[in-house]
């Protein structure tokens, strides 16, 4: 009888599907804005491997490749050293609000989501013209959301070229 059994134990794992390791969940996967030191708005894209950045100032910055191990994001961005480099620190706030952070900067990233062109979706050879437009209105809809502008200091910018008060460096 023990051996019947031990011979069933055998047949059934030997016949069992093998057990795949579950690959850790890149949360930073996906489109994410945030306003850089300087205030100026950004988007970012991290695909599986590589990430990039686009704004106004820079335009869209060469793709590097990425790796999120633990609480840290690795890159390239020396491309001389073979070797992905710790490049910024990550602090999650929330589910989805993430702080990337070096010694000099702390950007808060969230997830952009919506129709439009996204840098995960625009090809800019082709549709560079559309991803601008579409980043503008993600731009004033980001400062609005977050109570830095109001819809109708954008509206008044538009149509008179009128900058809001608050934003006037005063001479004192």
């Amino acid at each position: 009888m023990r051996k019947t059994v031990f011979v069933f134990l055998v047949f059934a794992i030997a016949c069992s599907p093998p057990v795949k390791k579950k690959k850790a969940d890149n949360k930073l996967k996906g489109d994410w804005a945030f306003l850089d030191k300087r205030g100026n708005y950004n988007e970012a894209f991290f695909g599986d491997s590589t990430f990039f950045t686009y704004n106004k100032i820079n335009g869209k910055m060469p793709e590097f490749k990425y790796k999120v191990i633990n609480d840290s994001l690795y890159s390239d961005f020396e491309k001389s050293k073979k070797a992905l480099n710790r490049i910024a620190g990550i602090k999650w706030i929330s589910e989805n609000r993430a702080i990337l952070s070096t010694e000099f900067v702390h950007d808060t990233l969230e997830p952009i989501s919506g129709p439009g062109f996204l840098l995960s979706n625009t090809d800019f050879k082709k549709d560079s013209a559309k991803f601008v437009k579409d980043h503008y209105q993600r731009y004033e809809t980001f400062l609005i959301e977050r109570g830095i502008l109001t819809a109708e200091e954008v509206r008044e910018f538009k149509e008179k070229g009128k900058v809001p008060e608050d934003l006037i460096k005063q001479d004192q």
